[in-house]
């Protein structure tokens, strides 16, 4: 939210409607774009951390907490794999030409 207080939607694109951003302070695309790598940075950091975690539990966890932890390891490669699959259509529809 707070990147929206430096970027001014008129400047994105003249193909779309312009929409009004109620939370603009000042169009300042060099404090946008440094507040995106922060966040960026401060979520990959997160990611690390939490798949850390994730490990030494598995690692120090019994057989019967492994066996009850297994469906979300399943059920994370689904996510992944459904995730890939949208991420794959969407780029397909954007790179098609316009009729």
């Amino acid at each position: 939210m707070s990147e929206l207080a430096f970027l001014d939607t008129h400047r994105i694109s003249p193909a779309h409607p312009p929409s009004l951003n109620l939370l603009l302070v000042r169009d300042d695309p060099r404090v946008f774009a440094a507040l995106q790598v922060m966040f960026g940075a401060v979520g990959l950091a997160l990611g690390v951390v939490l798949i850390g975690v994730v490990i030494a539990r598995w690692r120090s966890g019994s057989p019967a907490y492994r066996a009850a932890v297994a469906p979300l390891r399943i059920a994370a490669l689904r996510y992944r794999v459904a995730r890939a699959a949208v991420r794959n259509l969407d780029d397909r529809d954007r790179h098609r030409p316009a009729r």
